[in-house]
């Protein structure tokens, strides 16, 4: 739990600073995305849209760079409070936050994996601000391609599956 550490975590979503911070719990486990939630009561934020917005979990407020950088998934808000869940970036490439679709006429046929990610990521994901760079994807030595993909997909989990195999 968050509340109970040496620091003073500061809480910003949307780049705004949640005053009233109560308490949060953040799971890190290696390559799957990481998950914050987090309860406060900021009358502020009440009326705010929060879905897909960006959170900013910092230990201090001195840190130059925050414990987690994700965006809102869920918000449930209450008569004293409010509360969060949210996920990294890489929550994008679940299909959830972006839904995709490949049908016979929308499709990555001929595309690699590497291509599909980095098409996917530019003109789905990265639409008003970078979320995920796409500068390290590189191919790889035996290409996996995309052709006779169909459905609504989890581009992370097909990707990951045909890496695997």
């Amino acid at each position: 739990m968050l509340q109970t550490s040496l620091h003073e975590p500061v809480l910003l979503i949307d780049g705004k600073r949640v005053n009233s911070f109560i308490s949060g719990t953040l799971s890190q486990s290696g390559n799957k995305a990481e998950n914050l939630n987090a309860r406060f009561s900021d009358p502020d934020l009440e009326d705010m849209a929060l879905t897909n917005k960006k959170v900013e979990l910092y230990l201090r407020l001195e840190d130059g760079a925050p414990i987690f950088r994700g965006y809102i998934r869920q918000f449930n808000p209450s008569d004293t409070s409010m509360s969060i869940s949210a996920q990294d970036a890489r929550a994008f490439l679940s299909g959830d936050l972006v839904p995709i679709v490949m049908d016979e006429k929308e499709n990555y046929d001929g595309y690699t994996a590497v291509q599909f990610l980095k098409e996917y990521i530019e003109t789905q994901v990265n639409v008003n601000e970078t979320r995920l760079s796409v500068d390290t994807l590189h191919e790889m030595d035996r290409p996996i391609y995309m052709t006779g993909k169909r459905g609504s997909k989890n581009p992370f989990k097909d990707v990951e599956k045909e890496i695997t195999q």
